[in-house]
């Protein structure tokens, strides 16, 4: 986000503001296990509302496509999200909501459905981006967490609405510099995730800025696997293997060492408990589930 505009909130009235959150929480029997994130968003929010605007909250949650669709929808929750912001929600469909209706609604805040129900959302569809920005004045980014993603609510909704960088992403932003420029030497970055390929770009710019980088999650095991050490049935993405090797070569140049698991917790299912293997010690049916004590002494 090297060019972002940033709202003057006091001076936006009067307008219907579509805000990206990340309410991806806990979920466990239908009810919120940490409310953080929500609550999080909860002054903005109504500072929107005070200024006579009215806010529609688009989020995602959990992953639609690994897991039963009705188990992952706001629906359910709606209660607890509207108890957390102290307002009532309109609950709405993205597919059937229209901006004339919420401008007609006496209600102030409106949570769309999980996002990624909508196929058009991870593949950034044009014509779901436009549909997301016909329902709105203004859109506001306020999911840091969610931003490398091409996805048609942080990505392709830009190109066709009024666009700014929320607070909350800002003060992300500014940590970060603050962490990068202002930090005293050695600094460590630790980068986790499942997908290597969301976070190229971002790996690549941190290495010239970094002394070390901790590589965990699922990421490491494709680095793990570049390195020719069995990860058995562990998770991989497929992925050209150039991408690690890119990686290696930037961080050789840069004076950035890379830092990966020396051992692990393995089991050969879920509901199997944990084993501490050293990483020469992994079999085929193996399944990496966590770093061992060793690596986090390291660390």
């Amino acid at each position: 986000m090297s060019q972002y505009k940033i709202l003057d909130k006091n001076s936006t009235k009067n307008k219907i503001i579509l805000i990206r959150v990340d309410f991806n929480v806990p979920i466990d029997n239908k009810k919120i296990q940490d409310i953080t994130r929500i609550n999080k968003m909860k002054e903005i929010i109504h500072n929107h509302i005070n200024n006579n605007n009215k806010v529609v909250l688009c989020s995602h949650l959990g992953r639609p496509k690994k897991n039963k669709k009705e188990d992952l929808s706001f629906l359910p929750i709606k209660n607890e999200i509207e108890k957390a912001l102290e307002s009532k929600i309109d609950f709405e469909d993205v597919e059937k909501i229209e901006k004339t209706k919420i401008k007609k609604s006496n209600k102030n805040i409106f949570l769309l459905e999980n996002i990624r129900f909508y196929p058009g959302e991870e593949t950034n569809n044009d014509e779901f981006s436009k549909k997301l920005a016909s329902l709105a004045d203004i859109y506001i980014n306020e999911a840091f967490s969610c931003s490398h993603r091409s996805h048609a609510s942080i990505n392709g909704i830009t190109k066709y609405i009024d666009s700014y960088a929320g607070e909350t992403v800002i003060e992300e932003i500014n940590a970060l510099n603050k962490i990068i420029t202002q930090t005293e030497k050695p600094v460590a970055c630790l980068i986790g995730g499942s997908k290597i390929s969301t976070k190229i770009d971002l790996i690549i710019n941190l290495l010239p800025k970094m002394d070390y980088m901790i590589i965990g999650g699922a990421m490491a095991n494709n680095f793990l696997k570049y390195d020719n050490i069995n990860i058995g049935k562990s998770y991989v993405e497929q992925v050209d293997i150039s991408i690690v090797k890119s990686i290696h070569q930037v961080a050789n140049r840069c004076g950035c060492k890379i830092i990966l698991p020396t051992d692990v917790i393995v089991s050969q299912n879920l509901d199997t408990e944990g084993i501490l293997k050293k990483l020469n010690e992994l079999n085929n049916d193996d399944c990496i589930f966590d770093i061992g004590n060793e690596t986090i002494k390291i660390i």
